[in-house]
């Protein structure tokens, strides 16, 4: 007599249990699969229903990869933007709902409010922007005065689409012919002159002593690193702080843009990195977190090298 194996059921939030290919988009918890796909349930589970291709799919990716998780989404089927911030800590949603309600000073259009990420407020938003692996198709700049040197118009098929009054400026040795950058801009001046680039006004924050003295000692290592080793990519990835933060057992954590990020964490290796000019605060806490500190020191003093990838 032939036995029937067993098939154990993916757990979802409320106790759901998820059997089936549909079941699972129509009820995705983005947490939950995670952590299936980081015990190797996710793969199992879909061997045992005969979702051989997207079976393969998951075995070939690995729990390191910097970009799993919207590879999954990919994989299985879903939208990736649909459930992202569920990876959010804290401070990175409070982040993102701030500029949401700053960016309804503007317009009240949903898929601009959806898409709060690829707002530029300022120049710096831009280049964090264009910095990201993942080019977005939109980017929409708000209300403010942008430099467009020849660096940021080689990133290719993007569209630029004004929000209120926004001005940009070509910066670059060759007049610009648009139809050949394969971009486009849409409700955006034209100038040819300097205009006033108008600032966030920073909100009160507190710090120790201690933390305004790492933050003076980190800006000084970011802009010798900037102007020595990465003037042409004007961008030090998150990936290369992560990578020196596994070397040690301490916990640390990255706070940049009025976010805090902990450096081993998969929320920080999404984002975008440093670039230059750009105030950062590193601590570290733990038996060798002396050690930690120095070596974030040295990345910072020398750059990206080798044995940080």
């Amino acid at each position: 007599m032939r036995r029937h194996k067993k098939k154990f059921p993916l757990l979802f939030k409320g106790g759901i249990e998820i059997n089936t290919m549909n079941d699972l988009k129509k009820n995705f918890d983005f947490k939950k699969v995670m952590g299936y796909f980081q015990n190797g349930k996710l793969r199992t589970w879909l061997d045992d229903r005969f979702y051989s291709d997207e079976a393969d799919a998951i075995n070939a990716l690995k729990v390191s990869d910097r970009h799993a998780p919207h590879k999954i989404c990919d994989i299985l089927g879903v939208n990736f933007d649909d459930f992202a911030e569920e990876l959010d800590d804290a401070e990175t949603v409070a982040w993102r709902q701030k500029r949401r309600e700053q960016i309804k000073n503007f317009t009240t259009d949903p898929e601009i409010i959806k898409d709060i990420d690829n707002v530029a407020f300022n120049q710096d938003d831009l280049e964090d922007i264009l910095s990201d692996s993942r080019l977005p198709q939109k980017i929409y700049l708000c209300n403010n005065f942008f430099r467009f040197p020849s660096g940021i118009l080689r990133k290719q098929y993007i569209s630029y689409i004004g929000i209120g009054q926004v001005a940009i400026k070509f910066e670059t040795a060759k007049p610009v012919d648009l139809s050949a950058l394969e971009i486009s801009f849409k409700n955006i001046t034209f100038t040819e002159e300097e205009v006033e680039v108008k600032e966030e006004v920073a909100e009160p924050v507190e710090e120790t002593v201690e933390e305004i003295e790492e933050v003076a000692e980190i800006e000084s290592n970011v802009m010798r690193l900037v102007e020595d080793k990465l003037v042409m990519a004007n961008f030090l990835p998150a990936s290369a702080v992560a990578q020196v933060a596994l070397r040690f057992k301490a916990r640390s954590t990255i706070r940049f843009d009025g976010k805090t990020m902990d450096t081993k964490s998969v929320v920080f290796l999404r984002s975008r990195g440093l670039v230059k000019g750009q105030k950062v605060v590193i601590t570290t806490e733990g038996i060798d977190a002396k050690e930690a500190m120095d070596a974030f020191l040295e990345l910072l003093e020398k750059g990206v090298r080798r044995e940080y990838y």
